[in-house]
């Protein structure tokens, strides 16, 4: 349960990729939430082809936040690449 949830407007979640070699895995936040206890976490929308969409925490990984100012303009590029494939 939370107790308040706000807009996560241009922050991202940014973790390694478990293949050697591949470029780290970012998810772009929708949400952050308080919980009733604890830090703040972000939340991210989980497509699915067979089913609805749903709001997930981000992966219980080793990782951080980061907003759109601190992306790299190649990392930029890459995450909108990948949201208009999702189009």
């Amino acid at each position: 349960m939370y107790k308040s949830i706000a807009s996560a407007d241009g922050w991202f979640f940014m973790h390694p990729n478990v293949v050697a070699g591949s470029r780290p895995v970012t998810y772009a936040l929708a949400m952050w939430a308080l919980p009733e206890e604890g830090e703040p976490v972000g939340l991210v929308v989980l497509n699915s082809k067979t089913g609805p969409a749903k709001i997930a925490t981000v992966p219980p990984v080793a990782g951080r936040y980061l907003h759109r100012d601190e992306l790299t303009p190649d990392q930029l590029g890459e995450l909108l690449g990948s949201l208009r494939s999702c189009e």
